[in-house]
């Protein structure tokens, strides 16, 4: 089922999302959408409560999640494509949510500072 809370803290959404199975963030793939120029922050939190991610091809970080095997990236005018890609991430679930676990480490802000100043 589907429920919209509205605006929920931190602490609120994580406890909600830590409950889900799979983040869904079908963004509008149009030059014109506030997201295509935007930081990709839901998908980073579903990520960070180990939510293997669907998304459409709007952000630069989709193809990274993609590789990673983290997630998988759908045609936002193709349901089908949707259809699938639950599918393919229910059927493989444990190895998408160790894909995940890799790919949230490289965000984790100790390591990025790690990085940054080295």
């Amino acid at each position: 089922s589907c429920h919209f809370y509205g605006w929920l803290s931190v602490e609120r959404s994580n406890k909600l999302l830590s409950g889900c199975t799979i983040g869904i963030a079908p963004y509008l793939p149009t030059e014109s959408s506030v997201a295509y120029s935007g930081d990709p922050g839901k998908i980073k939190n579903y990520l960070s409560v180990c939510l293997p991610v669907i998304t459409t091809n709007v952000f630069d970080f989709s193809k990274k999640l993609e590789l990673s095997g983290a997630g998988i990236v759908i045609n936002y005018n193709d349901s089908t494509s949707l259809i699938n890609a639950i599918r393919n991430i229910t059927n493989n679930y444990q190895k998408y949510t160790k894909n995940v676990i890799k790919l949230s480490k490289l965000f984790y802000y100790k390591e990025l500072y790690k990085r940054m100043f080295e």
